[in-house]
């Protein structure tokens, strides 16, 4: 009886508000199935973008709104629970634009090699990091070892092709976190 993405919002909002008294730390995945098809959103959320004439473009802007505001739900937990200075926030998506929407001015979608099928947002939030932007690629391979690092583990026990990317994103590490990337 819950639009998905708010019933994600607000157990994750619970489960923060439920253990953050409590002195051992805790891992959430957060996993929204939004924006994908089926392109089902809520009333309330359609309505507030009425002006956009496109059929499928309403939903994805629909679902999207909603999905912000669940992840606003969680920031705004760790924030009044006292828990964002010592908490790291990722925010990634999994694939590209689809291949019903325009994905310009990047090339390909979903699916495909080329950059609209493998750039996607990523954002990361953590304590000590200052707001700026990126345009080194990295890829979710790289989390593993930032939050091990993060955690206070040994990265050398890793057998990944990820890297801690605190270094690159806090500025201690100049260029690049990756030499090269290939995909297939």
């Amino acid at each position: 009886g819950i639009y998905l993405s708010d019933g994600f919002g607000v157990v994750s909002v619970y489960l923060i508000d439920r253990d953050a008294g409590d002195s051992n730390e805790f891992f959430l995945y957060l996993p929204f199935t939004a924006p994908h098809g089926p392109l089902q959103a809520k009333q309330q959320d359609l309505a507030r973008f009425s002006h956009i004439n496109d059929s499928s473009g309403r939903p994805l802007a629909a679902m999207t709104f909603a999905m912000d505001r669940a992840v606003g739900g969680v920031l705004s937990a760790l924030d009044a629970n006292g828990l964002s200075e010592n908490t790291i926030v990722v925010f990634a998506n999994d694939n590209g634009g689809s291949t019903s929407h325009d994905n310009s001015p990047l090339r390909g979608f979903k699916g495909s090699t080329w950059e609209g099928g493998i750039r996607v947002p990523f954002t990361v939030r953590a304590p000590g990091l200052q707001p700026g932007i990126s345009d080194a690629p990295v890829t979710t391979l790289d989390l593993l070892p930032t939050l091990v690092a993060a955690a206070g583990g040994d990265v050398a026990q890793l057998d990944t092709d990820g890297v801690d990317l605190m270094p690159f994103l806090s500025g201690s590490a100049p260029g690049d976190p990756h030499e090269v990337m290939h995909w297939r």
